[in-house]
């Protein structure tokens, strides 16, 4: 499974981290993932509850749920906000 190299916004953090994301997963999937991780990296300012939404950090679109990260155009260094 090929991995994709993004920066991660996390604005309760008001951190951006790096973090590799799988490819051909879809977004659904791996939203839950980066509340985890995100829950350890931001030591206490984030809190996973579900609903987290992952968004294009320069248009502030939704991803769709439905899709996976290649099928949403994500390649390496795409800027993402967790929100």
């Amino acid at each position: 499974m090929e991995k994709i190299m993004v920066e991660l916004y996390l604005p309760a953090a008001e951190e951006a981290y790096d973090v590799r994301i799988p490819g051909d997963s879809r977004i659904g999937d791996i939203v839950p993932l980066l509340e985890t991780c995100m829950a350890e990296l931001a030591e206490g300012y984030f809190v996973p509850k579900g609903g987290s939404v992952l968004c294009d950090r320069e248009t502030g679109i939704a991803l769709n749920i439905n899709l996976t990260a290649r099928e949403m155009g994500i390649l390496n260094g795409t800027k993402l906000m967790l929100i």
